[in-house]
């Protein structure tokens, strides 16, 4: 008698991190899933320019079991490109976020 050998694949969810909107002058979201619904990930955000210098750090709360979700309000930053990096206990990646400037209001002349 043969024996069926059968193979089965287990197919592995991956990690999401969205950052939106992007580019952006005000504020900004993260959405972040952990696969398998992990829970106790001890997320931290580091916000960083191009040179290095870190502009905030926080930690993100979670949601749900494996979901993160955070709001940060970046109005005061200057214009230009930054890194978002998350690590967490068995999670770590980085996204580029794009700063626009504000919009000034015009002057009013007064004659």
């Amino acid at each position: 008698m043969k024996k069926n050998n059968l193979k089965f694949s287990v197919i592995k969810e991956k990690n999401q991190f969205l950052i939106f909107p992007n580019p952006t002058k005000d504020f900004f979201n993260i959405y972040i899933k952990i696969a398998n619904n992990i829970t106790n990930e001890n997320l931290i955000m580091i916000i960083s320019d191009i040179s290095g210098k870190e502009y905030h750090r926080e930690k993100i709360n979670q949601e749900q079991a494996g979901f993160y979700k955070n709001k940060t309000n970046i109005s005061n930053y200057p214009p230009g490109i930054y890194f978002i990096n998350i690590t967490g206990n068995r999670f770590s990646d980085t996204k580029k976020l794009i700063v626009k400037q504000t919009k000034k209001e015009p002057l009013h002349s007064s004659s």
